[in-house]
């Protein structure tokens, strides 16, 4: 008696390694998706943020220079009462002796804008003063945290 091998269907549809490659395709795909989506989130958060501290500069910015202003039509104006009117505009920032105003402008909770002007006696483009310094400067209270034990160098016995 004479066997036949069986025969094995040929060229069939193999669908299985296709799919195992585009369900791989499709997971990679929603991967990158969602991470592009979480750092468009974190670039809206920041720019958000980098507005609003541009918007609080430039309007403790512009309070500097209305005060600026104003000590410079005190100045110009002198009536005699020159050491109190600017202590009054500066809030005690005159010091008559070196002739030096200075002020400080809050930008926001954590920082503060710094002015420091030179009075002149004679006017320069208008201006009976030179600005001498004008600082951003932190202005919270500085806390260090020691709540991290960290290696000071030293080993114990």
């Amino acid at each position: 008696m004479i066997k036949f091998k069986e025969k094995k269907a040929e060229g069939g549809i193999q669908i299985g390694t296709s799919s195992l490659v585009l369900i791989f395709v499709i997971l990679a795909l929603t991967v990158f998706a969602v991470l592009s989506l979480t750092r468009v989130l974190a670039d809206d958060r920041l720019s958000d943020r980098s507005a609003d501290w541009v918007a609080a500069y430039y309007e403790a910015d512009c309070k500097a220079e209305e005060m600026l202003k104003s000590i410079n039509a005190a100045v110009e104006e002198d009536k005699g009462n020159l050491a109190s009117e600017l202590s009054r505009i500066t809030g005690g920032g005159y010091d008559e002796a070196a002739g030096i105003v200075s002020f400080t402008v809050p930008i926001n909770d954590t920082m503060s804008l710094e002015v420091e002007a030179v009075l002149t006696d004679t006017p320069r483009d208008g201006r009976y003063y030179a600005v001498s310094k004008w600082q951003e400067v932190y202005s919270s209270e500085y806390e260090i945290d020691e709540s991290m034990p960290v290696w000071d160098g030293t080993f114990e016995e």
